[in-house]
């Protein structure tokens, strides 16, 4: 991607958070994929901020996809418990609720 490229996208992403979240919202709401784990970076913040999906919805999802893919390709070699990430992710839905 040349410069001018990605200055053009910064500036329409900027845009877009500039929006109301009323209206950002409801342009987001058709995009929201069924599998979180197919959403970008991007589109899952806005899924969490928007609480149309919560942090342990989140990680329970990634978890599933780690579980079902791992055996076959062994890219992850050293894991925290799920327990361990669920309880993180319930403390992280916790903060969002507090406005943290």
């Amino acid at each position: 991607m040349d410069r001018r490229k990605f200055l053009k996208n910064a500036a329409g992403f900027g845009a877009m958070l500039a929006l109301p979240l009323p209206f950002s919202n409801s342009l987001f709401a058709g995009n929201l994929s069924s599998d979180l784990t197919s959403l970008s970076a991007i589109d899952l913040s806005m899924a969490i901020k928007t609480k149309q999906a919560s942090c342990v919805e989140v990680m329970q999802a990634y978890l599933d996809r780690i579980h079902r893919y791992n055996p076959v390709y062994n890219a992850i070699v050293s894991m925290v418990s799920d327990d361990e990430l669920l309880r993180q992710a319930q403390e992280a839905n916790q903060a969002l609720a507090r406005n943290e």
